[in-house]
């Protein structure tokens, strides 16, 4: 993720420092596509990532919500390989997730090519 300039929402700052129980820097990040993304440095050098939703809802279902709850669940199943969330407040839209070191994933749209490559095939 690649680091924005770009203003941080009146109150988030201070809804994250109650989340995280500390004073943060926040840098914007790029790459949300319904949220905005931030990455959250405490003094103690806790690091994660916080989303901040813009709009409540989509589709009649809590975008923050429904993220938190399924990552929550991926993690009691024992599945690390995607981010842990740490923590939330429903009402201002923010969510808290491990912050994982890398470059951002990309999107790869699977081909007959990759399926003969998998199975052994020519490619």
């Amino acid at each position: 993720m690649s680091l924005v300039v770009d203003a941080i929402p009146a109150g988030l700052s201070a809804t994250i420092e109650r989340l995280v129980g500390a004073p943060v820097a926040l840098e914007a990040l790029s790459g949300g596509r319904n949220s905005r993304l931030f990455r959250v440095r405490r003094e103690d050098g806790l690091r994660c990532l916080a989303k901040w939703y813009a709009s409540p809802a989509a589709h009649g279902r809590d975008r923050l919500l429904a993220e938190f709850r399924a990552l929550r669940f991926l993690a009691q199943q024992g599945i690390w390989q995607v981010p842990a969330p740490l923590a939330a407040d429903a009402a201002r839209r923010v969510g808290l997730y491990e912050l994982i070191d890398g470059e951002p994933h990309t999107t790869h749209v699977v081909t007959e090519d990759d399926g003969d490559h998998e199975l052994g095939g020519e490619a």
